[in-house]
């Protein structure tokens, strides 16, 4: 049986040779730190670390250009936050619309959401004011899925946009009506 092809262990300690005074030789076990790795790879020379230091370099520039997002892909979330602020100005004059999160800081990835924050709103006598943006906002052609999560510590209103559908991608006003006619005047009447 050959001994030298003994299975490899994991890395627990490895064996310090040095000397602890003149004329003695001994041999320490050190523990195995993880934050300083004695790892084969630390042994190679400077030219292959910078080597693979500089691939992996063009490596992360490469994907952070896949994940970048386009001008048109900020233009359609403009477009979005144009398109729900006005929705929400129809239902209350005096409300504001902020946005918050990845899209304001410019931090957003191409499947990143936008998020936006209404002030100002106020419930009817009857509906609350997420019934009330709920409402309106199923009422737009480009919104193809809204719920409203009542029971969250905030209300929110989720809703998913076919991007093709807004005004600003240039369809014939036809289909761009509504699919359902708004009337702010009816939340005002009782049931």
């Amino acid at each position: 049986v050959d001994s030298s092809q003994s299975p490899q262990r994991a890395p627990e300690s490895f064996t310090n040779n040095h000397t602890s005074s003149p004329g003695l030789g001994c041999q320490e076990r050190v523990r195995y730190n993880p934050l300083r790795p004695q790892h084969t790879c630390m042994q190679v020379s400077g030219y292959v670390r910078l080597a693979t230091a500089k691939r992996l370099t063009t490596e992360i520039e490469d994907f952070l250009r896949q994940v970048e997002p386009t001008e048109q892909s900020r233009r359609h979330r403009d477009d979005i936050v144009l398109e729900v602020t006005a929705a929400v100005r129809e239902c209350w004059p005096d409300a504001r619309v902020e946005v918050y999160g990845s899209f304001a800081t410019d931090l957003f990835l191409p499947h990143s959401d936008v998020d936006l924050l209404v002030m100002k709103a106020e419930a009817s006598e009857n509906k609350s004011a997420l019934q009330i943006v709920s409402e309106r906002l199923r009422c737009l052609t480009w919104c193809r899925y809204m719920k409203p999560i009542q029971n969250a510590s905030v209300p929110v209103v989720k809703l998913t946009a076919d991007v093709s559908l807004l005004p600003s991608a240039n369809l014939p006003d036809a289909a761009l009506a509504p699919r359902y006619p708004f009337n702010p005047e009816h939340l005002q009447q009782q049931h």
